[in-house]
């Protein structure tokens, strides 16, 4: 929503990119992204206010320091507690879990989307097929959503790109043609 406070954390794969686009299109107010330093330039780049190499994001979830500083968190690889993200919201926040650790997901899962004391709500990205699609379409074809695309590869190289999406390195996605 315009105006608000949005983090997202592993914003430099397929889909941080577009979270973190989608997030300057609506109108939010700051746009911090969260990654590897390799990658913080290309969020610069595609609309993140302020970017956090990964190594020192800790501080967004500490006590004091990033306390509710977020109106909504968007994690790609959730490798926190849930108390780090519930400290991190302002009440009535929004965390918004796409992918990562089982465990998190699990408990974010459990909650089954239901505010806490302080109205804060923890939710898992559920897609349905083809649901937003045409929205996101004629977002990407009218230039305000830009998909970051690292490399085409042929199919015989999917072992190797697996390997590199799974290692974190890519910034954006790899595509595979046949």
């Amino acid at each position: 929503r315009a105006g608000e406070r949005v983090l997202v954390v592993g914003a430099g794969g397929g889909a941080g990119t577009i979270a973190v686009q989608l997030a300057r299109h609506l109108g939010a107010g700051e746009v911090v992204a969260v990654d590897r330093a390799a990658k913080l330039d290309l969020l610069r780049g595609i609309g993140a206010t302020e970017t956090v190499e990964a190594d020192a994001a800790a501080e967004l979830f500490a006590e004091g320091v990033g306390s509710g500083r977020f109106d909504v968190i968007v994690d790609l690889v959730a490798g926190r507690a849930l108390a780090d993200y519930r400290r991190a919201l302002r009440p009535g926040g929004r965390f918004v879990v796409v992918g990562g650790r089982l465990r998190t997901i699990g408990r974010v899962a459990a909650t089954a989307g239901r505010p806490d004391a302080e109205g804060r709500t923890f939710r898992l990205l559920a897609a349905e097929p083809n649901g937003g699609l045409d929205e996101l379409g004629e977002l990407v074809a009218s230039g305000v959503l830009a998909p970051v695309i690292e490399e085409v590869l042929p199919l015989e190289r999917v072992p190797e790109a697996l390997a590199r999406i799974g290692a974190g390195t890519v910034l954006g996605k790899l595509v595979i043609a046949p």
